[in-house]
């Protein structure tokens, strides 16, 4: 029943600049652990990092929970292991977050593992609780946030081109000042339900909010949470990954494929500041001719939103230029320019 193949460290490496990197695993080789079964992987990005984030892709079969856990190599040695989060499929299991963890070494802020110095490897675990559910993938984003980025040319081939997800308000569903994430990632899983004819794809707001639904830090906004509620969908896989530039998203949008961002909301519509702690999921869903992006924005009744690219950009560096990259498994993505998703 736990018996999977060894484990297949695939070969991707992380970016060759210094700012940004994503690496793989297909976890296998599970060993007993006092709580259950458990299979480790040491990831060597080929620059250092100071923040983590680890997305988890599994199947809806099965009962019980994965653990995921991360343990950070630096020059003082590996640190302790953080906890990025708990996660199961049923309703009944617990799904959470553990943001009372730090010590000398780092944090974990909810979704993101932030270190105190910067490391050269992972130790990434997952134990498997309760006979289930199936885990197909992992995946490590790593970033250092005082790296500069490198230049990128813009893919004019994207201006002018606008992909047509369905168009949702979150303010149309209870809770609604407090659901962009789970209603972006319901307009890009629509997106996929109708391009590949498979309605089973689709997922109603409400539905999605339950299941991406954080206790630890009460909300729905957990990106971990959100790539692995897309990611359980079958065919389909789901990352958080943080990109070096907005090139980079036009070669989705050229590949015909939306792209979720995490975004300043003040910064996004030009005030200038940020109003606060005022994060927001937005769906980039093409460019205009000029180059300006288009978003379907679930803050806004009207949804279709043209956004001046500067603002964007501002807007998005907030998060370290966060996306959530959700597409069928076994078509093959845009070419990374940088390492930043599987190529």
């Amino acid at each position: 029943m736990y018996r999977m193949s060894p484990h297949i460290l695939l070969a991707l490496q992380a970016a060759t600049n210094s700012a940004t990197g994503f690496d793989q695993w297909q976890p296998g080789a599970w060993e007993r652990a006092d709580s259950g079964y458990r299979a480790s992987v040491v990831l060597r990005p080929k620059a250092a990092w100071k923040e983590l984030v680890l997305s988890w892709n599994v199947g809806r079969e099965g009962e019980g929970s994965v653990k995921v856990l991360a343990s950070a190599e630096t020059a003082d040695g590996w640190t302790k292991e953080f906890v990025m989060g708990e996660w199961g499929n049923s309703p009944d299991t617990l799904r959470t977050s553990l943001n009372d963890q730090g010590d000398e070494d780092g944090k974990v802020l909810t979704d993101t593992l932030v270190l105190t110095k910067p490391a050269v490897a992972v130790r990434v675990s997952v134990i498997l609780k309760g006979g289930g559910p199936k885990v197909e993938w992992v995946g490590a984003s790593f970033r250092d946030p005082e790296a500069s980025l490198p230049n990128s040319e813009p893919n004019r081939e994207a201006w002018g081109k606008v992909l047509e997800p369905p168009r949702l308000y979150q303010m149309d569903y209870p809770n609604g000042d407090k659901i962009c994430s789970p209603t972006a990632v319901a307009m890009v899983l629509g997106y996929w339900a109708e391009a590949l004819a498979r309605p089973q794809l689709a997922s109603d707001v409400p539905t999605e909010c339950k299941a991406v639904f954080d206790p630890g830090w009460d909300g729905t906004g957990n990106w971990s949470f959100n790539v692995a509620f897309a990611g359980s969908k079958p065919g389909l896989r789901a990352m958080v990954s943080r990109l070096v530039s907005t090139s980079e998203l036009e070669d989705w949008i050229v590949r015909g494929w939306p792209v979720v961002c995490s975004v300043s909301n003040g910064l996004l519509r030009g005030k200038g500041v940020a109003d606060g702690n005022d994060g927001h999921l937005v769906v980039l869903v093409g460019f205009t001719p000029a180059g300006d992006p288009v978003f379907n924005d679930p803050g806004r009744e009207v949804t279709r939103q043209t956004y001046l690219r500067s603002d964007f950009e501002a807007a998005w560096s907030r998060s370290g230029r966060t996306v959530y990259l959700i597409y069928p498994s076994l078509m093959r993505p845009p070419k990374p320019r940088f390492g930043n998703w599987p190529g």
